[in-house]
């Protein structure tokens, strides 16, 4: 019987996630991902899941809306924005939350530049 160690079954897991990440950015990006090799796009991946980590982000559909979110924003979008600095350094958000404010922050600032104004909550 092949036994399967604890760091294969990361490796795998995480060669998944790349993979995964590559095909949305691929899908939604085609042009500008067409101008990065494979392993660059891994690179970055890698990069921004440390960042995720580092913020508090650990479950995976969290940590890929902050690797989506650099690809949209930019690599250091959580220094340059302070509504999503701010955000990420408060350790009472759990990840879940975190990344739901990420993702609020991208519908919300992409939305304007398309121009959509953004709906007024009731006061």
């Amino acid at each position: 019987m092949n036994v399967i160690s604890p760091q294969q079954w990361h490796r795998m897991g995480r060669d998944s996630f790349d993979a995964r990440m590559v095909a949305v950015i691929r899908r939604h990006h085609p042009a500008q991902a067409a101008r990065t090799p494979f392993e660059q796009l891994v690179q970055a991946i890698h990069r921004q899941v440390a960042r995720a980590r580092a913020h508090g982000l650990n479950d995976e559909r969290s940590v890929a809306t902050y690797v989506y979110a650099a690809w949209l924003l930019g690599e250091e979008f959580d220094r340059r924005v302070p509504a999503i600095a701010q955000v990420l350094a408060e350790r009472r958000l759990h990840a879940a939350e975190k990344a739901k404010a990420i993702g609020d922050f991208c519908k919300v600032a992409f939305g304007i530049l398309e121009g959509r104004t953004p709906a007024r909550s009731a006061a």
